[in-house]
C-alpha cells in the first residue's frame, strides 16, 4: 500500500477531537477575513501559522469535514493556500 493511500484512508476515518474542532471553528469564523491573525493563532492553538494552515489544508482536502459545507471548505482552502504562499 502506498503512503498516500494510507494517509487518505486515515483522513477518511478521521474524527475531530475538541482541539481539532476548535481549530475548525476558528477557521469558519475567520474564513471571510483572511484566516485570522498569526499571533492569535499561536496564542489560541500554540502553533505557528504555517503549521496551523498546513493542518487545516489537510483536513479541507478530505471529504466530509464535520460542520463544514462545500462552500466554506473552498473558502478555507483558498485562505490556506494564500497564507502558505506568503
Amino acid at each position: 500500500m502506498y503512503a498516500s493511500t494510507r494517509i487518505q484512508q486515515h483522513i477518511a476515518r478521521w474524527t475531530p477531537d475538541r482541539y481539532d474542532t476548535a481549530m475548525i471553528e476558528f477557521a469558519l469564523q475567520w474564513q471571510y477575513f483572511g484566516g485570522g491573525d498569526a499571533a492569535e493563532i499561536f496564542e489560541t492553538f500554540g502553533l505557528p501559522e504555517r503549521h496551523y494552515f498546513q493542518r487545516l489544508l489537510g483536513w479541507m482536502s478530505a471529504d466530509g469535514v464535520p460542520g463544514v459545507d462545500d462552500d466554506a471548505r473552498c473558502r478555507i482552502t483558498e485562505v490556506c493556500h494564500r497564507r502558505l504562499a506568503a
